[in-house]
C-alpha cells in the first residue's frame, strides 16, 4: 500500500511539472520577471522595438509557450527562425514587463491565432483591410486589427502580412502564398521614453502605425 502511494505521488509530481512548463502568454502576470519567463531559453534584447518603441526581450526558442489555446509554432532547424515570443519592458533600467510580442509564421498557424482571438474577444476593430489580390491572384500586403480589453486595461493589436514564397528551378519560379502575424498585447497606459515618441501611448502609436 505504501509503495502504491509513493508511486502515485511521483506520477502527480511529474504531471504537475509537465503542466507548469507550458506558459500562456495571454494570461501572463506583468509582475513576473522576464528572465524567469525565459528561463533556460536563449534571450535576445532590443533597446527599442521598431514598432512599439519599447525595450524588448525575446527568444526564438518557442517550445512550451502558448497564447490561450494556441501553441506557438517551433522553428525548424534547417530554416530561418521566424516564430518568436517576447516581452516589452517599461524602460532599460527597471525592466518591468508591460506587454507581449508574438510572431507567428504560416497560414494555418495564423488562422488558429486569429480564430482564437475572435472567439475570445469578439470581432475586432479593423485598422487596415485585407489587401486586394494582384493580377496573378496572390495577396501581397498588410492588414491589421485591434481589440480593447478594458477589463484588464490592455489592448491587442495584430499586424498581418501576406507575401509570396518561391522556388526557382529550370522550369522557372513556383510561387506559394505565405502569411505571418505579429500579436502585440500592451498595457493601455504605457508610453515610450524614446526621443520623438513620448506624446502617444504605445497603444495609440501601434494603432497609428498599422492603420496607415
Amino acid at each position: 500500500m505504501k509503495t502504491n502511494w509513493i508511486f502515485f505521488l511521483i506520477i502527480m509530481l511529474f504531471s504537475n511539472s509537465c503542466t507548469t512548463q507550458e506558459k500562456d502568454l495571454n494570461n501572463l502576470s506583468y509582475a513576473e520577471n522576464y528572465k524567469d519567463l525565459f528561463k533556460d531559453k536563449k534571450i535576445m534584447t532590443e533597446q527599442y522595438d521598431i514598432a512599439a518603441k519599447l525595450p524588448l526581450a525575446y527568444t526564438y526558442e518557442t517550445k512550451g509557450f502558448k497564447f490561450g489555446t494556441v501553441n506557438i509554432p517551433e522553428n525548424a532547424e534547417d530554416q530561418i527562425a521566424m516564430n518568436s515570443v517576447g516581452t516589452f519592458l517599461n524602460n532599460v533600467k527597471e525592466r518591468k514587463i508591460v506587454g507581449v510580442k508574438i510572431s507567428i509564421e504560416g497560414k494555418e498557424n495564423c488562422k488558429k491565432a486569429l480564430d482564437y482571438l475572435q472567439s475570445q474577444y469578439g470581432n475586432p476593430k479593423v485598422l487596415k483591410q485585407l489587401p486586394n489580390k494582384n493580377k496573378e491572384g496572390w495577396l501581397v500586403g498588410n492588414s491589421a486589427y485591434s481589440w480593447d480589453l478594458k477589463s484588464v486595461n490592455r489592448s491587442i493589436i495584430v499586424s498581418q502580412t501576406f507575401d509570396l514564397n518561391f522556388v526557382e528551378s529550370n522550369k522557372g519560379k513556383k510561387y506559394s502564398q505565405n502569411e505571418s502575424i505579429i500579436i502585440f498585447v500592451i498595457d493601455n497606459n504605457i508610453k515610450s521614453d524614446a526621443q520623438g515618441y513620448t506624446e502617444l501611448t504605445t497603444k495609440e502609436l501601434l494603432i497609428k502605425t498599422f492603420s496607415s
